[in-house]
């Protein structure tokens, strides 16, 4: 667990591959990735000023049986994002560009806001993501191809979103439970809390 502070983990250029790990409680980002290659698997977050995931200079990202969840109610002036993503990284004396690959398999990205997932392509620059078998809410013209079995501001009715109780699991009649991708269930055949999810997987990282 990582929890408390202004960043959780800060990768730039960086590789690395996250998995059964729950982030919390952030000022600014649970994981702030510049142009990295990241692998996350049975990833938790919650309770992040700007976003629980921040993807800045694009980079490859595959995440999967992921559970973004944010509840942030520390400071109403941020955004309090399950995850952003962008082309573009101010390093203080220049904007940089990258391109980017994103996969969001079998997984939840929920907030208390109206948008959890927020995007801004720059032109002229890659900008490649795929959804599949994911819960999403967004809205406020927001328009993303949500690809093959995804859900739409859908409630994944968490059994205590609250931080000091935090408990991510599905409730018996989320609309996430049993909704996951198999084929992709199985490159990740646990769950978080070492729960076989081969048959009839859920979203997130909870089974």
């Amino acid at each position: 667990k990582v929890f408390g502070g202004t960043r959780g983990l800060e990768l730039i250029g960086a590789t690395a591959v996250i998995e059964n790990s729950i982030f919390h409680t952030h000022q600014e980002f649970g994981i702030f990735a510049v142009n990295s290659v990241v692998t996350a698997n049975n990833l938790v977050m919650n309770n992040c000023g700007e976003a629980n995931f921040g993807i800045f200079k694009g980079g490859t990202y595959n995440i999967t049986h992921a559970t973004l969840a944010n509840y942030w109610d520390l400071n109403s002036a941020l955004p309090g994002l399950g995850l952003y993503a962008t082309n573009e990284y101010d390093n203080g004396t220049s904007v940089e560009q990258g391109a980017l690959t994103l996969n969001i398999k079998n997984s939840i990205i929920y907030t208390s806001q109206e948008n959890a997932v927020v995007f801004q392509p720059t032109a002229g620059q890659t900008f490649n993501y795929v959804f599949q078998n994911s819960l999403l809410k967004y809205g406020n013209g927001s328009n993303y191809d949500l690809g093959s079995g995804s859900i739409k501001n859908e409630d994944p009715k968490f059994q205590n979103y609250f931080t000091q109780k935090m408990n991510l699991r599905l409730k018996d009649d989320s609309p996430a439970k049993g909704k996951g991708n198999v084929a992709v269930a199985a490159t990740v055949p646990f769950d978080i809390v070492k729960v076989s999810r081969t048959v009839s997987p859920s979203m997130g990282a909870y089974q």
